[in-house]
């Protein structure tokens, strides 16, 4: 009986275990059936989730630095000093058209322009300071914005054998040997022009007489310098009166009084924004708007003298600008200024503030720093080229001729010919440019 009874408890626990033991075994059964093939499901999306392309533009990304081919080029204006309204005009220009440049060109051979800012504040040792920091930062040329720094880095600048373009300039910069080159004729030219159009023009008894007024500047003082002196007097014209005003002039009341004594009919008058609106003004106050004669240079145009004739269109009847490139209004000119295009497309919002012969100005220095570059390119590789081989390909350039916008340009290390062979002169009525007849020679008093 003992043993039956031990037999039905022994079953009894045996049939409880395997109860028991049965989910238990189902379960796990259960969970490698579904673990499967999620592991294989997750793997096919991984393997999905990493397309080939992928891969391929990583490694592409990881070997551009290593192909991407750069040239820099200094570019130094001033910001925020007197310059300033026709600096942030000039500097747009001449980045906007490096950007167009890298963009739409693909670089100058296929070497994209970086373009390094600095900003001098019209401060000569500042400027000096921020050339070695460019040099030091790999340039291979330079844009200069302020005659006075071209000028204290001429010589340090023949030695490194480094181009410089500059806007404005002064025959100590013209004269050999030099790396400067002007995007257009020296000051002293226009005002050469300027002279033989009164001479051709003068039906007055004895002599024409021309008064010199102007902001005291490096360019500016070649128009009261020994050759600027010899030329007029040459030409038959005598010199009444010279005044030299600080670039920060508010009153020109002082200056215009002794002119209006010297009994001066001509007046040869360059100067910059702000000076532009009080010269006016001050014109008109003392009577002289309508009995003296102003020729200027397009610099003294905007923006002060537009906004000026806005109000009083009178004051600008007696003005003749010597203006270096070709007006939109100009018949001559064959359709739509590019670099206004260019302008419009950089500077969506506020274009019509920069939009002027500054602008012009500074897209012309980078025009003829990618054209010499290019010149250079084609002689030398990218991976060998220097400063002095840029500096050759700028004294290699023959009539260049920057789109539609201004004459074509010449440079020789021998005989510097900057390609002027004329100043365009030009009234200005009713908001327009209208081209005076006739042809207006350059004197080249550096040659």
């Amino acid at each position: 009986m003992k043993s039956r009874k031990w037999i039905r408890v022994i079953t009894i626990v045996i049939m409880a275990s395997l109860l028991l033991a049965v989910p238990l075994l189902s379960a796990c059964t259960k969970e490698k059936i579904v673990e499967v093939p999620v592991e294989k499901v997750v793997e096919k999306e991984v393997i999905k989730e990493v397309p080939v392309e992928k891969v391929v533009v990583k490694e592409v990304a990881k070997e551009a630095p290593l192909t991407r081919k750069v040239l820099k080029v200094g570019v130094q204006y001033d910001l925020t000093g007197t310059y300033r309204t026709v600096d942030l005009k000039r500097s747009a220009g001449c980045l906007d058209w490096f950007k167009y440049v890298n963009e739409e060109k693909g670089g100058v051979s296929g070497v994209k322009i970086e373009p390094i800012l600095v900003e001098s504040g019209l401060n000569v040792p500042k400027g000096i300071s921020n050339y070695q920091t460019l040099k030091e930062e790999g340039i291979i040329a330079h844009c200069e914005g302020y005659t006075g720094i071209s000028m204290a880095l001429k010589e340090e600048m023949i030695e490194d054998q480094m181009a410089c373009f500059i806007s404005a300039t002064a025959i100590p910069q013209m004269v050999q040997p030099t790396t400067i080159a002007c995007t257009g004729p020296a000051w002293i030219d226009h005002l050469g022009a300027y002279v033989r159009w009164i001479v051709e023009n003068w039906e007055g008894e004895g002599k024409p007489k021309l008064a010199i007024l102007g902001a005291d500047f490096p360019a500016n003082r070649e128009l009261v310098s020994d050759q600027a002196h010899a030329y007029i007097e040459a030409a038959g014209v005598e010199l009444v009166a010279e005044e030299l005003f600080a670039m920060t002039m508010t009153d020109a009341s002082p200056h215009l009084l002794r002119l209006k004594e010297s009994g001066a009919q001509f007046t040869f008058a360059l100067f910059f924004p702000p000076q532009a609106s009080v010269l006016l003004k001050d014109m008109d106050r003392l009577d002289l708007t309508g009995n003296i004669t102003i020729a200027t240079a397009p610099t003294s145009m905007p923006p002060d003298f537009e906004k000026v004739a806005a109000e009083h269109p009178e004051w600008l009847e007696n003005i003749v600008i010597s203006y270096v490139g070709y007006p939109p209004e100009d018949p001559e000119f064959p359709g739509e200024d590019p670099l206004l295009e260019i302008c419009k497309r950089y500077n969506p919002d506020k274009w019509q503030e920069l939009y002027s012969s500054h602008y012009l100005f500074g897209s012309w220095k980078a025009m003829r720093a990618e054209e010499a570059i290019r010149l250079a390119l084609e002689k030398v590789p990218y991976e060998d080229i220097t400063s002095r081989d840029v500096l050759d390909g700028m004294y290699s350039m023959r009539d260049f001729h920057m789109w539609n916008t201004a004459p074509p340009t010449s440079y020789s290390e021998d005989a510097p010919t900057m390609g002027w062979t004329e100043v365009p002169l030009y009234t200005w009525r009713a908001g327009k440019f209208t081209k005076i007849p006739g042809v207006w020679e350059a004197p080249g008093w550096w040659k």
